[in-house]
């Protein structure tokens, strides 16, 4: 007489119990997270998550791809860990019962607290109505470091959706259910990184106005004195430098979203200051020389300013 698989026969019908449990578990958890975030904003969940320290069980399924350079802080948030180490734990105790026929009760409940995370976390959190005149004072820190967060946040659940996809599969074989796919899921995460890029974008152009404004005050058509690069080149550099340092460290883990800001904003640059150099007519000779001059030496910087800083200054996104 073969026992194997009886009693998990006779248990069956009471799945939803399960099921019901693991949903609790989420809500509980879930409710803190948005607790905390609404008293203290996004960035209180770093020190309030309380298994911050257990969240690095094999990387987390092995689903976070980072580089951990030690100089660095993750900004990933613990919260995400924290959900997909629980939905790990709940498909090992769902495997051991060897009888998967109410599994999608249990990918249902993954896809709602997924939904719950990016709707009722990482959303609310994107700065709103930013001013320019607060920008210009000086790099919005803490704005920029929310941003790089939700980035990184987002780009680390949608790689772990990716693992925890296959995971499923690995378990019932091969599916082409569209109940199974999380195809939804990263879309949402996928948007919630690009529009956040866009903001950041948006941000350090709002902060480049200050070296517009010192252009616009040269007077080209009696330029005299052709010299060193004009001073709102310098402002220009020492303004993009400060930002794309503080960007390229809060990415560090996540090279691929820094180079798309780079290209995107280069893309929104570009267009704008070559029309400022049309605009600069009617232009003295003397003016055409310092022109010339001020573009070589910003297009150089330009070219490294996505590597600028570090120790072997060899850019990987070149401009021209």
């Amino acid at each position: 007489m073969k026992f194997d698989g009886m009693m998990v026969g006779i248990f069956e019908k009471y799945m939803y119990i399960y099921a019901d449990t693991q949903e609790k578990n989420l809500s509980t958890m879930m409710t803190a997270f948005i607790s905390n975030v609404k008293k203290d904003g996004l960035m209180s969940i770093f020190s309030s998550s309380q298994n911050k320290d257990t969240i690095s069980e094999d990387t987390i399924m092995n689903l976070a791809n980072e580089s951990h350079r030690p100089h660095n802080i993750s900004l990933v948030l613990p919260a995400a860990g924290e959900i997909f180490l629980y939905y790990k734990r709940c498909l090992i105790q769902f495997s051991k019962m060897k009888n998967l026929n109410c599994i999608d009760l249990i990918i249902k409940i993954f896809k709602k607290y997924l939904k719950e995370f990016i709707h009722n976390i990482l959303e609310p959190s994107l700065p709103k109505n930013i001013a320019k005149s607060s920008i210009e004072k000086g790099v919005p820190t803490e704005i920029l470091e929310i941003y790089c967060c939700i980035i990184s946040t987002s780009s680390y659940c949608t790689d772990t959706i990716d693992q925890l996809e296959v995971k499923i599969c690995e378990l019932l074989g091969d599916s082409n259910s569209s109940e199974m796919s999380f195809l939804s899921i990263k879309k949402l995460y996928d948007s919630l990184t690009t529009n956040s890029i866009n903001h950041i974008v948006q941000i350090v152009e709002y902060a480049c106005e200050t070296g517009y404004q010192s252009r616009s005050k040269i007077n080209w058509s009696n330029y005299e004195d052709v010299g060193d690069q004009s001073h709102y080149v310098s402002i220009f550099a020492d303004i993009l430098k400060e930002y794309f340092c503080s960007i390229r460290d809060y990415l560090y883990s996540f090279e691929k979203y820094y180079d798309i800001f780079c290209f995107k904003f280069i893309s929104c640059f570009l267009p704008k200051y070559i029309n400022e150099i049309f605009n600069s007519k009617p232009i003295a000779q003397s003016g055409i020389e310092q022109l010339l001059l001020d573009t070589q030496v910003f297009k150089k910087f330009l070219i490294y300013l996505p590597s600028i800083g570090l120790e072997e200054n060899n850019t990987s996104v070149e401009y021209h």
